[in-house]
């Protein structure tokens, strides 16, 4: 049964440019702070949206506020499943069948046993209800 629970991201939109996210890594090493999953686009080639789920988001926002960057706290669900063909799948259908909207979702590695899920959804209450 998967372990299912509300977590923080904490995201930053930044110059998309050769080193920055070099920097904004740096940034969390020297803080100290451990990153437990990351997802990082550009939606029109001069900026990048970064998102980082990490062991204090309180902390993470801070760091960024030093950096110059402006964070943003984001609820969003962890879900942790079996590192198995389809147990993706089978948290996607349900929350299809429970009719949660999923804006989008990562993954992270986990142990090799088990692999983690982030899905910022519009009803994060209900996803995890749902996934248990």
């Amino acid at each position: 049964m998967p372990r299912t629970s509300l977590t923080k991201e904490v995201i930053i939109t930044v110059p998309n440019k050769v080193g920055t996210f070099a920097k904004v890594t740096s940034t969390l090493a020297e803080g100290r702070v451990n990153i437990e999953a990351c997802c990082c686009y550009t939606q029109d080639g001069n900026t990048a949206n970064l998102h980082f789920v990490t062991a204090d988001p309180a902390k993470t926002s801070e760091l960024f506020k030093k950096g110059g960057w402006i964070p943003k706290e984001n609820p969003i669900v962890c879900c942790e499943l079996n590192n198995q063909v389809g147990t993706l799948a089978e948290a996607a259908n349900k929350l299809g069948q429970a009719g949660v909207d999923i804006e989008y979702c990562y993954t992270s590695t986990g142990n090799g046993n088990t692999t983690k899920v982030f899905f910022a959804t519009k009803d994060n209450n209900k996803a995890v209800k749902t996934l248990g």
